[in-house]
């Protein structure tokens, strides 16, 4: 079985999601309460309640949703949080299977396609250390039940408006993993550092018979972010960004179609593939660059004149990937990069 197959209609985007929104009307209420208590001297306890109404075509669902958090207090510097939070997401967003592109769109809860929901549990501890730096590390653990994704037989890109619910199926996921940040500001000069380590995975039981990694799964993910003000018209900033690579799914053996005496031989036989999004692309990185020249006119409007370069060192990243079959008969994932070094200059003006 091939869980992947992708073919091309020629509805575009917004036409494709001008027919899904026209085939259905809905409405939504919601609720929300919260108060936050001070149990004593060093433990605060935050409490909320989220209630959501969803009516689409004569079909209605409820949402309550739960979420606590408990702060203590470990000294006036530190402090230790624990928190749980319960969510519903009644727009589901489509997206192409292994192909980065911005293809995606969103449709709706229906009465065949439940609402996702999601129960998050999280713990950190937050700190203020010498010299301004702010230090905060968490720990996560989320579920998802609900999700969906195309069919595996199913054109990928634009599937039917009058029928996409037909075209994709039902699973769930899990994510978890630890977060850290460290932030320095002095006024002028602000630094903010973060790091990411994480586990993302899905179960689709039409797809596959055990967990396997999201399209997604992005095992590290790092960041930093300057920015300095040399004075009230002048201020510079840099950004880096890094994840690991998007995962996308390759064959990995080809069995050649049987020989019937008599019988022409149809195909060149059937793709066996071993799990969804088995092989990771490339790592993601840039770096961008730019210069802010501030003017306050006579009228008190500020004139912002900008400076920039979008992928400063032009990292080819992929954007799109495609399967290729090796002369020995093994399969290998290509990954393709669109947009190098991009220089703008832009205008605004604050009133």
């Amino acid at each position: 079985m091939a869980y992947y197959y992708s073919k091309y209609d020629s509805t575009s985007q917004d036409e494709l999601t001008e027919k899904v929104d026209s085939r259905y009307k809905s409405n939504e209420f919601t609720l929300y309460a919260e108060d936050e208590m001070t149990l004593c001297k060093s433990v605060k306890l935050n409490g909320g309640l989220h209630y959501t109404l969803f009516g689409i075509s004569g079909t209605k669902y409820h949402s309550i949703e739960p979420r606590a958090a408990i702060n203590f207090r470990l000294c006036d510097k530190a402090s230790l949080k624990v928190s749980y939070t319960e969510m519903s997401q009644f727009m589901h967003q489509l997206s192409a299977t292994y192909l980065n592109l911005p293809t995606d769109y969103w449709v709706p809860s229906t009465a065949r396609i439940t609402p996702m929901k999601a129960r998050q549990y999280a713990a950190g501890v937050y700190t203020q250390l010498p010299y301004d730096i702010r230090w905060s590390v968490e720990g996560f653990y989320k579920t998802m039940d609900n999700l969906i994704e195309y069919d595996g037989n199913s054109g990928m890109l634009n599937p039917m408006a009058d029928r996409w619910e037909e075209e994709v199926r039902t699973g769930k996921g899990k994510a978890y993993g630890m977060e850290t940040d460290l932030r320095y500001s002095n006024g002028k000069t602000s630094v903010d550092a973060s790091y990411t380590l994480s586990w993302s995975k899905r179960f689709f039981p039409d797809f596959h018979s055990s967990w396997y990694p999201d399209k997604f799964d992005n095992r590290h993910r790092f960041s930093v972010n300057i920015s300095h003000k040399f004075n009230e018209r002048i201020d510079v900033y840099a950004s880096w960004n890094y994840h690991s690579g998007n995962r996308m799914t390759i064959p990995t053996q080809q069995v050649d179609a049987p020989v019937i005496p008599g019988v022409e031989k149809a195909n060149e036989g059937m793709m066996i593939y071993e799990m969804p999004n088995n092989v990771s692309l490339p790592a993601y990185h840039r770096l961008d660059l730019g210069i802010n020249f501030r003017k306050t006119t006579k009228r008190g409007f500020e004139r912002i004149w900008n400076i920039s370069l979008y992928n400063a060192y032009c990292r080819m990243n992929p954007l799109y990937a495609t399967v290729q079959q090796n002369p020995d008969g093994t399969f290998v994932g290509k990954a393709h990069g669109v947009f190098p070094i991009i220089p703008s200059f832009s205008y605004t003006l604050k009133f």
